[in-house]
């Protein structure tokens, strides 16, 4: 283990203890991480902030439900681009990304993922489909690509609706 991953493991684990002993005392302990599974493991709430800017804020798991279920899609590169288009038809569809594993779709809150995964599994080329909840890092990605910093969060998309055009941390 070299020095700079130590520390960040003693540091990490000195805030998750911190973090787990104050709600027994009735203390509130204010976290600042850039490391989204620390914040959902250790958080009963979550604030996420994009450039300065507030875009959520909640319990792990509200926050999770106000973005759609995840598709994880195994295919070869070969079949990605039939996948793609055959899946762009669904309305189910927020967006789809391209993952080492195949693709990987996120869906909009609240819609069916079982018509996502029936689709896939039908398409040529594809070995296996696994539904899932987002994790807080998709939840963040998600939240904070429909509020610019700077914009209106209730819309006004300044890269027209390309999210790895407005905020390149968001690019595959």
């Amino acid at each position: 283990t070299n020095r700079a991953s130590a520390s960040t493991s003693r540091t990490a684990m000195r805030s998750g203890a911190m973090c787990a002993n104050s709600g027994v005392r009735g203390v509130t302990v204010v976290l600042c991480t850039n490391y989204l599974d620390e914040a959902e493991a250790l958080c009963d709430r979550v604030v996420a902030l994009r450039e300065g800017r507030q875009v959520a804020e909640g319990v792990p798991a509200e926050l999770a439900g106000a973005v759609g279920r995840c598709v994880e899609i195994a295919c070869g590169p070969e079949a990605i681009d039939a996948v793609r288009r055959r899946l762009a038809t669904l309305t189910e569809m927020d967006h789809l990304d391209i993952e080492p594993m195949g693709l990987a779709a996120t869906l909009r809150a609240g819609a069916d993922p079982e018509p996502v995964g029936e689709m896939a599994l039908r398409s040529a080329g594809v070995t296996a489909v696994r539904i899932r909840a987002p994790d807080l890092a998709e939840v963040f990605h998600a939240l904070a690509a429909g509020h610019p910093a700077g914009g209106d969060p209730a819309g006004g998309d300044p890269a027209g609706g390309d999210p790895a055009a407005a905020d390149p941390a968001w690019a595959p």
